[in-house]
């Protein structure tokens, strides 16, 4: 794990690059809810000044993340790959802005075509990036309308469905990508994540 100095803002508060206002103050609530008594009691010194130090950081992450014009600056300082694809699109447009140079909003496909396109997906099937994919075809799905649908990059998501490891963002971004990724396709986010990611790490570790 990351020291604490080192840590984004998302990281901080645990949730992706695309998180919304809301998302980030459910966040901030839960991450700093008071410790209970037995928890206080067990604390060395040195836990306790590491639990302040992540609490001064984590205030500092929520003034800047619940601010448009202060977010949209943090993002630039950030890596490409610890960010959406389009990390400027979480700052308000004015409703005329840009729109003919707008690709238009696929349709989403016709109801009776995904009854008819199912994937039977075993009990014990190993999640995987083919998986995936194939589910998300038989649904009748393409990958720009997922995109648009969990707000999560076309290149993040092909990159998934490749199985491209090396080319996937931090775990904390990956489990929160699979996680919206799941609730599309109405699959178990808990297991499909926790299955994938043993998968990256092990490529990881390898490397």
């Amino acid at each position: 794990m990351k020291p604490i100095r080192e840590r984004t803002h998302y990281e901080l508060l645990e949730v992706l690059p695309t998180a919304t206002v809301d998302d980030i103050r459910a966040a901030y609530e839960r991450l700093e809810r008071p410790p209970s008594d037995e928890q206080v009691g067990a604390s060395g010194l040195a836990e306790m000044a590491s639990r302040q130090a992540l609490h001064e950081r984590r205030k500092e992450a929520i003034e800047v993340l619940c601010d448009a014009d202060r977010r949209a600056a943090y993002d630039r300082t950030l890596p490409v790959n610890g960010l959406a694809e389009q990390p400027t699109a979480m700052v308000p447009r004015r409703a005329d802005e840009g729109r003919e140079s707008r690709a238009p909003i696929s349709p989403p496909p016709p109801a009776r075509d995904s009854k008819l396109k199912m994937v039977a997906v075993p009990p014990d099937a190993a999640f995987n990036g083919e998986l995936l994919k194939k589910i998300r075809q038989a649904k009748g799905i393409n990958l720009q309308q997922l995109a648009e649908k969990t707000r999560i990059g076309v290149k993040h998501l092909e990159n998934v469905e490749a199985d491209k490891f090396d080319a996937l963002p931090a775990t904390v971004y990956l489990r929160g990508i699979l996680m919206n990724l799941c609730k599309e396709l109405g699959l178990d986010g808990i297991k499909v994540s926790r299955q994938y990611l043993e998968r990256v790490e092990a490529s990881r570790a390898k490397d």
